[in-house]
């Protein structure tokens, strides 16, 4: 940030160091006001420089937190790294507790009443696809293929013992386990 408000003032004809304004903005916690300016350069007339016309866009280090409205809660102050100072900000980040009055939380409810129409679509989805590779295992079936299945990270699903049998498809538990179990399999498949 000392970088780029040393460039600003730079564009607005004053010359400053920028490690005169990194210590500045670090002694006012990344603060920094027009009378920062007039001490760091020693000149009491600045024309009509606006501080909105120096500070980097999207940053609002010019506002005081100790102005800002009382809470009803405690205040706690944090450290906060600036990456364009490369320091921490000491007692820079103002957190302000507030009691919530209690009601009933009724969340769970809520997603589940607008997501409806979401819920059902995967639903049925997944027996979409259940019917779908049924269908296709017939199929194999007809022309004299064998399929197995594998499912990795899932639980053992009823639905896949009538889908391929019960001797017909594997459940492996861990993604990590896959190629040593694939292997078991492989070789298990192809046993004269």
């Amino acid at each position: 940030m000392a970088a780029a408000l040393k460039g600003r003032l730079a564009a607005q004809g004053i010359k400053v160091y920028k490690s005169d304004l990194k210590k500045r903005l670090l002694a006012n916690n990344g603060m920094f006001a027009i009378e920062d300016i007039r001490e760091i350069t020693g000149s009491k007339n600045l024309g009509d420089l606006r501080l909105e016309d120096i500070l980097p866009s999207g940053r609002l280090s010019f506002c005081d937190p100790n102005q800002a409205p009382p809470v009803g809660g405690p205040v706690f102050w944090y450290k906060e790294w600036d990456n364009h100072l490369q320091d921490y900000l000491p007692d820079h980040v103002r957190v302000c507790g507030r009691d919530i009055p209690e009601t009933k939380n009724n969340f769970y409810e809520t997603i589940l009443r607008r997501r409806r129409a979401l819920i059902q679509g995967i639903r049925y989805a997944r027996e979409y696809a259940m019917a779908d590779t049924h269908q296709a295992l017939l199929e194999l079936r007809a022309k004299g293929i064998y399929a197995h299945g594998i499912t990795v990270n899932v639980a053992a699903d009823p639905k896949l013992d009538d889908l391929y049998g019960q001797v017909h498809h594997n459940v492996i538990s861990a993604v990590h386990e896959l190629p040593a179990q694939l292997l078991r399999i492989y070789r298990a498949l192809t046993r004269d």
